[in-house]
């Protein structure tokens, strides 16, 4: 298992049961950046990422799957407003129950994925 993974990856999370709880799917966060912020809040709650070396599930995408959400462009509104809800996160505003944790600090999370946030650096 690789410990140093900065991101959770939705498709594939697996947690003890209090995760879901505590970590509850922000409902005004919709798909761009979601990732990111359950990443950003699973971290400051105290849950370490990790993801596996080796191939442990997979699925086949079906081509012909009806989806239940649409990809959104940069124009859509849900995503301007994803994206506001991403940027609060970031800056500590109070977004309640889908805010940041207390367990570790944004800081924390940063120096963890090796990024700048507000600055959007990368650093090795």
């Amino acid at each position: 298992i690789n410990k140093n993974v900065p991101i959770l990856y939705c498709g594939f999370v697996f947690a003890k049961g209090d995760w879901i709880q505590t970590i509850k799917n922000d409902p005004e966060h919709y798909y761009t950046g979601e990732e990111f912020a359950l990443s950003i809040r699973s971290f400051t709650h105290g849950y370490d990422i990790y993801q596996p070396t080796k191939i442990i599930s997979w699925h086949r995408s079906n081509p012909n799957h009806t989806h239940h959400f649409k990809i959104v462009d940069d124009n859509d509104q849900r995503h301007s407003h994803a994206m506001t809800r991403l940027r609060k996160l970031i800056f500590n505003e109070d977004l309640g129950v889908y805010g940041l944790g207390d367990q570790r600090t944004l800081q924390d999370y940063e120096n963890f994925a090796k990024i700048k946030i507000k600055e959007k650096r990368v650093y090795t």
